[in-house]
């Protein structure tokens, strides 16, 4: 189901019946269609088991059968694996709303606080210290965002202002160097007087 498929899912499903107010039978009805692959053989099989249920029952086996130790400790290497190019064009938004759905997929009942805690630790040190003193302690995934495009700006800023002055520098140099070059290669004629003899 992939990194954290089952979860999207299960979001989906949810985010369903609540806005458009679906009863379970239809959500329920529905998911030997939804399912592929393993999820629709494992959902087939467990349906002769325990025979027609409610979605919060689907809801719960979904997360028993494919929340597991291996799947947990994938989307946690992943989460580490994962660093933002500062210098890039990574976008900061989508790699902080990445980093947050791994540490939610691994870490159900996580409150804000926490969240924010685990996203500023991600992160090397020197960006993780300068985010601790830069938020607000009322701060959220909208500040991280922020700070991380801030920081990108400055980054790039940096970077072109380098560059320019590498540019500039070469330039200089070739300049000086040509200078010396034409002046060695230049002839010099000495002067002569006409009609002055010895």
């Amino acid at each position: 189901m992939g990194e954290y498929n089952h979860l999207d899912f299960i979001e989906w499903i949810d985010t369903l019946k609540d806005d458009h107010n679906m009863p379970d039978r239809i959500i329920t009805s529905s998911l030997n269609l939804l399912f592929t692959d393993v999820a629709n053989s494992w959902y087939r099989q467990r349906k002769r088991e325990v025979g027609n249920q409610p979605w919060s029952f689907w809801r719960e086996e979904m997360m028993t059968q494919f929340t597991t130790d291996t799947w947990k400790r994938d989307v946690k290497a992943a989460m580490k694996e994962e660093v933002l190019d500062l210098e890039g064009d990574d976008s900061a938004a989508m790699w902080v709303t990445r980093q947050e759905k791994r540490i939610r997929a691994t870490e159900r009942s996580v409150d804000r606080e926490s969240m924010i805690k685990k996203l500023l630790s991600l992160p090397d040190h020197d960006i993780a210290y300068k985010f601790k003193t830069a938020m607000s302690p009322t701060g959220g995934i909208t500040e991280i965002i922020n700070h991380l495009n801030d920081l990108k700006a400055v980054i790039k800023t940096k970077k072109s202002r380098t560059e320019k002055e590498r540019l500039n520098r070469q330039s200089a140099y070739h300049k000086k160097s040509f200078k010396a070059n034409n002046d060695k290669s230049t002839p010099k004629v000495e002067k002569r007087t006409i009609g002055k003899h010895e």
